[in-house]
């Protein structure tokens, strides 16, 4: 990180620039002070908040408040994400509940998305009715976003619920490869052919040429199209996209996450009896804090560039149990250690040179590149 300042402000010192921040948080002017000494008189910082600290920290020009949406305009994004397009004249009564749901949402857009997303081709009136009448409306609480989020989350399908709040193993901000976050939910046993997404038409009936990572992929579009993933695009190539996680967003799968799924590393203190799904952030992580009950049967490491050149000691406590393992981004990693007989899936292993004699001799999943 300290490069990375290093080399912005080597690009700023003494020329005339203008920043675009957006959705800002930081509230210590200290930091506002090193990014303005850098630069030519005449630069200028232009900043988008939610927060009204900032605005009184930076104090040099008079904020500009966005207004709501006019109410006609919020009608019409609310109907377009609840219903495909033209579908809502079908439905008279539904669109006549939806007006009421926008006058509460006083013209912010991003809670008319969230709302419109959660009741996406619902046509149940009692369901709109339950937004509606919803206990949130009632709340002292100002900002209504969070508590729409959670409505959303709890109006998903189990197991669309869990897929969500898989995601809190990622950092904030992460950009997400979908291809990735879609293979590893398969490996962590997280898509199936859910009998009731089948029945809820949230994903089709596969043909035999399908697989688990085809159904992920339904799976993803509709968390999609209920607007909890942000910011998709194409990433190296036309083959590969990647997302991201609103802020909000990442708040409500970290509270809907729980206890089950944890992300450690080597600063952790101890994680409890009862997590079932565990990341790991570093190689330095020792491993004694993991607790005795806890049985590893996948392991996904790591996710940026890294050193490895073995698996870690801790690994082997799990050799009885794992069954699966991905292993990427680490270019001195060569080879496997003799006590992962048991392994049956393997995937994304670069430049390895040799197995275990005994490994794999009914893989799963077998993808070894270079």
């Amino acid at each position: 990180m300290n490069e990375l300042q290093d080399l912005v402000e080597e690009t700023l010192y003494e020329n005339n620039y203008l920043i675009v921040l957006d959705d800002m948080w930081n509230e210590d002017p200290v930091n506002w002070d090193k990014l303005l000494m850098v630069g030519a008189c005449g630069s200028k910082i232009l900043v988008t908040t939610q927060l009204e600290e900032v605005v009184s920290m930076m104090g040099m020009v008079p904020a500009y408040c966005l207004k709501g949406l006019l109410s006609e305009h919020c009608l019409t994004l609310f109907l377009r994400k609840a219903f495909e397009q033209g579908q809502e004249v079908l439905y008279p009564n539904l669109v006549a509940i939806a007006s009421d749901i926008v006058q509460k949402c006083e013209g912010n857009p991003l809670l008319l998305v969230i709302l419109g997303s959660s009741l996406h081709m619902e046509t149940n009136e009692w369901e709109w009715d339950d937004v509606k009448d919803h206990d949130m409306w009632n709340s002292n609480q100002k900002d209504k976003i969070l508590p729409a989020l959670r409505v959303s989350y709890e109006r998903l399908p189990s197991d669309l619920k869990v897929c969500l709040a898989y995601c809190s193993i990622f950092p904030k901000d992460c950009m997400i490869e979908i291809d990735k976050l879609i293979q590893l939910r398969v490996a962590e046993g997280l898509i199936s052919q859910s009998e009731q997404l089948l029945a809820e038409g949230l994903i089709s009936q596969p043909d035999e040429s399908e697989d688990l990572e085809d159904i992920g992929i339904q799976y993803f579009q509709e968390l999609l199209s209920r607007s909890f993933f942000q910011d998709v695009e194409e990433y190296r190539s036309v083959f590969t996209s990647i997302c991201k996680l609103h802020d909000l967003v990442h708040d409500l799968v970290l509270s809907a996450a729980g206890i089950e799924f944890c992300t450690v590393n080597s600063h952790i203190q101890n994680i409890s009896d009862e997590v079932r799904h565990v990341a790991f952030s570093d190689y330095d992580f020792s491993g004694k804090e993991l607790p005795a009950s806890l049985v590893i049967k996948r392991c996904s490491m790591p996710r940026e560039p890294s050193q490895l050149v073995t698996l870690p000691p801790w690994l082997e406590r799990a050799s009885a149990t794992l069954r699966y393992l991905r292993e990427e981004r680490c270019p001195d990693f060569a080879a496997l250690p003799k006590w992962l007989e048991n392994l049956n899936a393997l995937e994304k292993l670069e430049k390895l040179f040799s197995l275990p004699e005994g490994i794999l001799t009914n893989p799963k999943v077998l993808r070894i590149e270079n």
